[in-house]
């Protein structure tokens, strides 16, 4: 019987090391010695250089659509090549700057009060824009049977709510430069330094309100907790 009729490539094995001692080595020794983590990557593994290998496939694909100039027009071909050489005209993606931003950016400037801002969110979420929360559809954790809307907790830009309130000195210093960031932002879409600076802070001020009612992490590791489901008119009265 072969290696492969036991679903086992055995020059995976590393046969020096004692599966006593150090299975770990023992079963994916062989494997290691072979494929040493790329420079470009922090972790390394089967599935790893099969999503690259998958990636690149992705490319030569699109690639190729872009270069095919005889696709029937309105064929899925001509639209995925024309929207991936869209995408890779980084000059002209440079050039037009944040112009493509400018209707939002008018309209998020005409917000006055609270329906307006109603109003934007939605327009955002239509778009495909996660504002404020997120909005999908799941099975209902307790029917797969049904299909629901699913609603989460969104709007910050740091990884965690706790983030905005941890006193140590790390934690500082990301808050830190995350408002740096955020600066920057402004910055490159045309405000001067002060403005930016000002800006910055009362989007970190805004992210803050919003983690003070953010679950954490190991709350939202309990299927009981993240189970709210709610009727349509229930929702509405909120």
């Amino acid at each position: 019987m072969c290696s492969s009729d036991l679903g086992i490539d055995l020059a995976n094995l590393d046969r020096n090391a004692n599966p006593c001692t150090d299975f770990y080595q023992y079963a994916n020794g062989g494997w290691l010695a072979r494929n040493p983590i790329p420079a470009a990557f922090p972790t390394w593994g089967v599935d790893s250089a099969l999503e690259d290998q998958n990636r690149e496939s992705l490319r030569q694909i699109l690639d190729a659509a872009v270069q095919n100039d005889k696709a029937p027009k309105g064929s899925s071909e001509q639209k995925v090549g024309d929207y991936y050489a869209s995408c890779m005209a980084e000059d002209k993606i440079e050039a037009e700057g944040t112009s493509a931003l400018a209707s939002e950016l008018s309209s998020i400037d005409k917000i006055k009060n609270l329906r307006g801002l109603q109003d934007e969110i939605e327009s955002l979420h239509t778009s495909g824009v996660n504002a404020l929360f997120q909005i999908g559809s799941q099975q209902d954790a307790k029917n797969s049977a049904e299909v629901i809307l699913l609603l989460w907790q969104g709007g910050i830009g740091l990884p965690e709510g706790e983030y905005y309130f941890k006193d140590d000195e790390k934690s500082k210093h990301i808050r830190d430069e995350y408002v740096k960031h955020v600066a920057r932002m402004f910055e490159l879409m045309g405000d001067d330094a002060a403005k930016s600076a000002s800006e910055a802070q009362t989007v970190m001020g805004f992210e803050t309100k919003l983690a003070e009612a953010w679950m954490p992490s190991v709350e939202r590791r309990d299927p009981q907790k993240v189970y709210n489901r709610k009727t349509l008119a229930q929702m509405k009265s909120f």
